[in-house]
């Protein structure tokens, strides 16, 4: 990662909390959140780097009151356009990236959440500075994707029921989608600019591909390992395309991939699916109704063949 340019403390923070891998800054109102903070970020240190390595260098994390600021902040460390800075305002957080971190101070209503995104922002800068800024913006699916996979794996253990919970909704999100037809191929979600569109442009696209990305990734790792969806990075390190680095590290083109994850995802968002509505079929026959009078009945039939 490029080292970012560091004003001094007073100019955006009027208070810091340092411990062995961060500084935080913030306001000194916001002294627990700045705490809890520091607090999830040594232990996503420590757990994400089991993965992914670790930061060679000391993270800056900064903790702003208001939409102005966090532009201001992002324009001013990360040299963002105003228009992407603001984007990031509405997200709340930024990727960890130049050794920095940036979040909203309305974080502290996120509960363990806070947790979670702290250790999915720190991957996407473990990311950029083992793998390069070609694996960060050409294939957003797997980074956004194993940022969420390592945010569950970090926060799984201290808050156990609430992230598997939110592991379940983000399949029936993702299997929810793709049995009404509206799922985004992996190919559609690959790009900055693709992902980009799709949160700018509403809460549902901006919350499936979410979905879509982690629950593609924990497959790809579950069923390939770890170290084939970091081989994947490592590809793409020398800028071949997401094809290439697909077929290059599994044996089978991003096509075939994409087909078996879906095969996948039908089996098991179809068992958890009756098991969420205890037992009951009328839900998941509502939703194929529902599919069949606005994409018409070949649509059902497509993804009944993949059973």
């Amino acid at each position: 990662m490029a080292r970012a340019r560091n004003p001094s403390a007073s100019k955006l923070r009027s208070s810091l909390l340092k411990s062995e891998h961060a500084t935080v800054y913030h306001h000194p109102k916001d002294a627990p959140l700045a705490q809890t903070v520091v607090d999830a970020f040594e232990i996503a240190y420590i757990s994400v780097g089991l993965d992914l390595g670790y930061s060679s260098r000391k993270i800056s994390i900064y903790i702003y009151d208001s939409p102005e600021e966090m532009v201001d902040g992002l324009v001013t460390i990360l040299g963002y356009d105003p228009d992407y800075a603001r984007l990031h305002t509405r997200i709340g957080a930024t990727a960890c990236t130049k050794y920095t971190m940036h979040f909203m101070s309305r974080i502290k209503s996120w509960g363990p959440l806070l947790w979670h995104a702290v250790a999915h922002e720190y991957s996407h800068g473990l990311v950029e500075e083992s793998y390069g800024t070609n694996a960060i913006t050409s294939m957003r699916w797997l980074l956004e994707g194993l940022g969420d996979y390592e945010g569950h794996r970090t926060v799984g253990t201290k808050f156990p029921s609430y992230m598997q919970n939110w592991k379940l909704q983000r399949l029936m999100v993702t299997f929810v989608s793709l049995i009404q037809g509206r799922l985004p191929t992996l190919t559609e979600i690959s790009t900055d600019k693709e992902w980009t569109n799709n949160i700018r442009t509403s809460l549902d696209l901006w919350d499936t591909q979410y979905a879509e990305a982690y629950v593609a990734v924990t497959y790809l790792i579950q069923t390939y390992g770890l170290a084939k969806c970091k081989s994947i990075l490592d590809f793409l390190k020398k800028k071949p395309s997401q094809e290439e680095a697909v077929r290059a590290s599994l044996g089978i083109s991003l096509g075939e991939f994409e087909d078996a994850f879906r095969k996948h995802l039908l089996r098991r968002g179809f068992v958890n699916f009756v098991k969420t509505y205890k037992l009951s079929s009328v839900p998941l026959a509502m939703i194929l109704m529902t599919t069949a009078i606005r994409q018409g009945g070949s649509a059902v039939r497509g993804v009944l063949s993949y059973f």
